[in-house]
């Protein structure tokens, strides 16, 4: 599929991310997996009731359940939204690299077209000598 055109549809046009796409969806992945995490550790700080773990003597998990007394559905909303976030930034990637796949292009890495000769043959670079 390297030399040949592939023709896509609208919605496989539109899954093919730029780079800046791409960068700015692997952190907002960082960010929503750090948010079920956090969120999962908050949800173990309040069902220690007894205090008996070393997380929940911390001063971050006094000040989790304190947020918690303000707003209870902030643990459910960390979990939730890193859970959704995730998923959706996994698919989207998931989708960029199957247009990749269809387009030819490599994963992630730029490559230069490679140079033709006189005759209209691509040549390489171990075959092209440097003329001094």
């Amino acid at each position: 599929m390297s030399g040949q055109a592939v023709a896509f549809t609208p919605a496989q046009q539109h899954r093919l991310l730029s780079r800046g796409a791409v960068l700015l969806t692997y952190v907002l992945l960082i960010l929503c997996t750090s948010a079920l995490i956090l969120g999962g550790v908050g949800l173990y700080v309040l069902t220690d009731l007894e205090h008996t773990a070393a997380v929940s003597q911390t001063l971050a998990a006094s000040y989790w359940r304190r947020l918690n007394e303000w707003n209870p559905m902030i643990s459910t909303a960390f979990v939730n939204g890193g859970l959704i976030g995730s998923v959706m930034c996994l698919k989207r990637l998931q989708d960029h690299r199957e247009a990749q796949k269809l387009s030819g292009v490599r994963w992630l890495k730029y490559e230069r077209p490679a140079k033709e000769d006189r005759a209209g043959q691509t040549a390489r670079k171990k075959d092209v000598k440097k003329k001094r």
